[in-house]
Order: C-alpha cells, then sequence, then structure tokens
C-alpha cells in the first residue's frame, strides 16, 4: 500500500510543478482589433481628400461592395494608398491600400469605392437658346456630384457677362464649358482699325470684317481700298492686330 501512496504523492508533485511552469508563462496571444467598414471609407476620402488638395468641394467615398470589419493588431492604425488613380479621379475607382501600426504593415487589400465630390455649379432655370447671353437670373446655383457629370461644370465665379451660349440648352441643364463661347467683340461687317507693327513702324488700316469674332480670336478681314483678305486677331469691337 505504502509503495501505491509514494506513486500518487511522486505523480502530484509532476502535475503541480507543471501548472506552476504553465502559469508563469506569458501569453503568446496578441491582443486585436476591428476596423469597420466606416471607419475604412472615412480614412480612404481622408487620403483621396490629401492627394486632391486642388479640387474643391467636399468628398465622400463609399465602398462598391460590402466588407467585414478588418482585424488587425491593437495600436493606433494609420490608411496609406499605395497608388492613386492613373488619368486623375474619377466617380469609380479601384485603389489598393496599406494598413500601418508603427510603420509596420499589418494588412493590405484592394478595394473598388465609389468617390463623389460636392462643388456648387450653375444650372439652368429655363430653356436657353443659342447665342443668348449668359445671365445670372437664367441660372441657379445647386450642389451636386461633379464626378458623375459627364462635363467640367463652369466654376461659379467665373464672369458670365463676356459669354453666350454655344448651343441651346433645356431647363436643369449644368453649364459647361461645353455650352459657352466668348460673345463676339467684333461682327461681320463691322468697320474696323487694323495696327501692322514692324519693329518701331505702325501702320493703321481700314478694314472690313469678314466674321465675327471674340477677342483674341483671329478672324478674316477685306481691305476695301485694294480688296485684298487679310487675317488679324481681334483685340476690342475696334482694334485688330494683323501679325
Amino acid at each position: 500500500m505504502k509503495p501505491l501512496i509514494f506513486v500518487f504523492a511522486l505523480l502530484a508533485n509532476c502535475f503541480a510543478s507543471n501548472w506552476a511552469v504553465m502559469k508563469a508563462e506569458p501569453s503568446l496571444e496578441k491582443e486585436t482589433m476591428m476596423l469597420t467598414p466606416e471607419w475604412l471609407t472615412e480614412h480612404i476620402a481622408e487620403s483621396l481628400r490629401d492627394a486632391y488638395q486642388h479640387l474643391e468641394g467636399d468628398m465622400e467615398v463609399e465602398l462598391v461592395r460590402s466588407k467585414p470589419p478588418v482585424e488587425i493588431p491593437k495600436g493606433e492604425p494609420y490608411l496609406e494608398l499605395t497608388s492613386l488613380p492613373s488619368g486623375g479621379l474619377r466617380s469609380r475607382v479601384l485603389l489598393h491600400y496599406h494598413l500601418k501600426i508603427d510603420e509596420q504593415v499589418v494588412h493590405s487589400d484592394t478595394v473598388p469605392v465609389v468617390v463623389k465630390l460636392l462643388q456648387e455649379v450653375f444650372v439652368a432655370n429655363r430653356r436657353l437658346q443659342r447665342k443668348e447671353p449668359v445671365r445670372l437670373d437664367d441660372l441657379t446655383l445647386t450642389t451636386m456630384d461633379v464626378l458623375s457629370s459627364r462635363d467640367k461644370p463652369i466654376h461659379p465665379s467665373t464672369d458670365l457677362s463676356v459669354y453666350e451660349l454655344n448651343y441651346t440648352i433645356l431647363e436643369g441643364t449644368v453649364l459647361s464649358d461645353r455650352y459657352l463661347k466668348l460673345s463676339p467683340a467684333v461682327y461681320r461687317g463691322d468697320k474696323v482699325t487694323g495696327w501692322i507693327k514692324r519693329g518701331l513702324l505702325e501702320i493703321n488700316l481700314k478694314l472690313e470684317a469678314l466674321e465675327e469674332g471674340a477677342p483674341g480670336q483671329m478672324i478674316r478681314l477685306k481691305n476695301p481700298s485694294n480688296r485684298k483678305t487679310l487675317r488679324g486677331i481681334v483685340q476690342d469691337e475696334n482694334t485688330i492686330i494683323i501679325p
């Protein structure tokens, strides 16, 4: 009987020693944290704002497809875009990013996102005819996503008084460069002064405009004295520079 008691006592001491060692060893498991899709889109938007600071307006980002939360080691994570969209920012882009903690990459992924850039733009509040002058009374300022627009809208600070409509546009149309052209300063049949400069020599001619033109545009002109056709650059309603 005594030998059995001795064996049991020896086994009990071994188990106790092993348990003490196990308790003394530190846990090898690291603490983790979960990053939500909301955190991801917020920080992608922040990175895009930093990269495209020249773009005015409010930027919003949405994931094209829902994603589960990302599990990473506990710490202070930050997001780094590894590249920007080629060809500039668009409404739908594919972005690759790293999540880093203390300069160490802890997670990488590629996600398709929808980007919105909200800006104030001019919208026609009635049907506007071709060759009409552009008046602020005919326009309404509204906020819209300009990345989803086919054309680049005119900036609200643009001096519209020098433009006229290049096309007829419908009510609700966003005003863009495509629909505008500079109002002519010279019209066909106008009598203008053409200036020829050759060094210190300056010659002026009385000419007739054969077509309309805005400042900076080159138009055809006729010299009534010899009926020759010339070309000149419109300066204003009276002055043409003959290069």
